[in-house]
């Protein structure tokens, strides 16, 4: 899955863009008609006009040009599922630095991230600041095509719930619903599910089966972790463990909120030892003043570094929140 990159702090005034690009957008789409009407006039104009021997030739000649390197790009882009699925620009937040990214097993991969910003009319575009954040965190199981596509199914519906103003439990007992439905009976997600609050510092959160979620209390120098009460998606129809409410993190100056998927703690060396969770936490612990996109490019190479010559046999997600007010 392709590895959404991290934003960085924009110059001041990127925010107040927003609209003038969403302006852009939708005048760009109402030229798309007109463009397509133009192109069809053209292509009756060279079917019935006759055209110069010279002028038929370049046109093949630019014809079989574009399509060769359609089919090249095709071929090398090794996650083009990831490229519509996972999020390229990470949502901006006062007081709050977040880093993501995501590594496949394989050409495309089963894990699911997703951040969305969210103000008080809903979703925020690009280049605007958002009043809170919504994470997703999850992992399908198995890996390639059939787990990517599912992938892409809970961010889509994440992304309708929090369009339509839906709450995080009731976006999971959806999505829940809507596996249990579609999925084969050996096949199941787990989720993750957070939502940022500047104003209170706190994280509200519903976790389904999904292990590493942790709280790092800068001032203490350790990490605490978030309980994951409820079963995972799309193995029953309810989801009972939901209608306790969500857990609540509170994060202090310096606390960071770590979120990762199984594909770090349990990679392997070629002499078959897992790297563990105590290792993906000295990582984060020894570079804890650094900007979070060093912290979880470190934790890939580190990753990396301790597989060797091992293959990846499980895709790899982070996310990490860090308060900076």
């Amino acid at each position: 899955m392709a590895e959404p990159a991290a934003t960085e702090a924009p110059p001041a005034g990127t925010a107040a863009q927003g609209p003038s690009l969403m302006q852009r957008a939708q005048a760009l789409g109402r030229q798309s008609d007109v463009m397509l009407a133009l192109g069809v006039f053209g292509i009756l104009l060279v079917l019935l006009i006759p055209l110069p021997t010279w002028l038929v030739d370049i046109l093949l000649a630019l014809s079989i040009t574009f399509s060769v390197l359609i089919l090249l790009v095709s071929l090398f882009i090794q996650r083009p599922l990831d490229f519509s699925s996972f999020p390229t620009v990470l949502p901006e937040i006062d007081g709050y630095e977040i880093a993501a990214r995501s590594t496949p097993a394989e050409e495309c991969g089963g894990d699911v991230l997703d951040c969305i910003g969210i103000d008080e009319r809903g979703v925020v575009g690009r280049g605007c600041r958002a009043q809170r954040v919504m994470f997703l965190l999850g992992d399908v199981s198995g890996h390639g095509v059939p787990a990517a596509l599912t992938s892409m199914k809970a961010c889509g519906m994440t992304r309708m719930g929090a369009r339509l103003g839906r709450s995080m439990s009731d976006i999971m007992r959806e999505l829940n619903a809507q596996l249990f439905e579609d999925l084969p009976a050996d096949t199941y997600m787990t989720a993750w599910y957070g939502l940022l609050n500047p104003k209170t510092h706190t994280v509200e959160s519903f976790s389904a089966g999904q292990g590493g979620i942790y709280a790092y209390r800068y001032d203490e120098d350790r990490f605490e972790s978030v309980a994951t009460p409820a079963w995972m998606l799309g193995v029953t129809d309810e989801l009972e463990d939901l209608k306790a409410g969500p857990m609540r993190t509170q994060l202090g100056p310096g606390d960071m909120m770590l979120m990762v998927t199984d594909g770090y703690w349990e990679a392997m060396n070629p002499v078959g030892e897992q790297w563990g969770m105590d290792a993906v936490h000295d990582v984060v612990r020894s570079l804890r003043d650094r900007p979070c996109t060093e912290i979880v490019d470190a934790l890939e190479r580190s990753a990396l570094g301790f597989m060797g010559t091992s293959p990846t046999r499980d895709d790899r997600t982070a996310i990490l929140v860090r308060r900076t007010g």
